[in-house]
């Protein structure tokens, strides 16, 4: 490839495509690849309610962790609680219709 001939407009399309496809890689490598929609709206009744982002049920003690949804992956030694694995961003978004109104039902 002879270098002179490569116009200015040919090297920034190049070296856009380049960057957006390393921010691409970069971005899918720091994504999780699951969804818990579940566990989101738990998170958000939570928030709502005042509460932090913790799970608890009584039978997580025996079985550790198999009756909370998948979204609360966090477990401190000695806390029966489970918390939320995730940044709370999403949850958040989804409790603030239920924090402006006050009305837990319209957080769905």
């Amino acid at each position: 490839m002879n270098w002179r001939k490569v116009s200015k407009t040919q090297l920034t399309l190049t070296v856009l495509v380049t960057l957006t496809g390393v921010a691409f890689i970069f971005l899918v490598l720091e994504t999780p690849m699951i969804s818990d929609a579940a566990g989101y709206e738990y998170a958000a009744k939570r928030l709502a309610s005042g509460n932090g982002l913790s799970f608890e049920d009584p039978n997580n003690e025996l079985t550790s962790g198999f009756f909370a949804p998948f979204a609360f992956q966090i477990k401190h030694i000695g806390d029966s609680r489970l918390y939320l694995g995730f940044p709370p961003g999403f949850p958040l978004l989804l409790a603030l219709p239920g924090l402006l109104l006050g009305i837990e039902e319209a957080i769905h």
